[in-house]
């Protein structure tokens, strides 16, 4: 976590798109955004991202990745990834994969 979103502040906009850090979007916004963000993640990637929307209106767009031993293609991933107001990583059995999520509240223990 950069030291901007451990303060709540908002976050430079790379390449536009980003939602800012507690920033309360209306929900056309954050399908936009979402759209956005899982076209990104898909040319990033090679892989098909899921949209899923939770109760309290957040919504977290995830996608699976395989290894990325390219540099530029990782630090690209993460940008966009990091646009979100929140985002992580899973893994499961022997799958990866990254989210980044906006809007709603923050889980209380952290990734749901």
């Amino acid at each position: 976590m950069t030291e901007s979103q451990q303060k709540g502040a908002e976050p430079p906009l790379v390449g536009g798109g980003g939602v800012g850090v507690g920033v309360r979007c209306k929900e056309g916004d954050l399908r936009a955004w979402a759209g956005r963000t899982a076209l990104e993640l898909r040319e990033l990637t090679g892989e098909r991202p899921s949209v899923t929307w939770a109760a309290g209106g957040a919504v977290r767009v995830s996608v699976r990745v395989r290894e990325m031993h390219e540099w530029d293609l990782a630090a690209a991933v993460l940008v966009a990834l990091a646009r979100g107001e929140r985002y992580g990583h899973r893994r499961v059995g022997h799958w990866e994969s990254v989210w980044t999520e906006a809007g709603g509240a923050a889980p209380a223990g952290g990734e749901s």
